[in-house]
């Protein structure tokens, strides 16, 4: 899972700067994992509108209102 969430930080993994993964595990990964995974992950006892944001492919097809973003 770890793998699939830095892909998140970029449009491609294989694309994403060392600058880029170190910014997404230092100020983007701490914000959903606090705020986000209880509702919206793998481990959510009931998930929230369709949304799972554990992982590139759950945000890249969104939820219920649509994707939860555009890389």
């Amino acid at each position: 899972m770890e793998d699939e969430m830095v892909a998140a930080a970029a449009p491609s993994a294989e694309h994403a700067s060392p600058e880029n993964i170190e910014f997404f595990e230092k100020k983007i990964r701490p914000i959903l994992a606090e705020q986000c995974y209880e509702c919206h992950s793998a481990t959510s006892q009931k998930l929230r509108g369709g949304l799972r944001v554990d992982s590139r492919a759950g945000l890249l097809r969104g939820g219920e209102n649509g994707p939860a973003l555009n890389p």
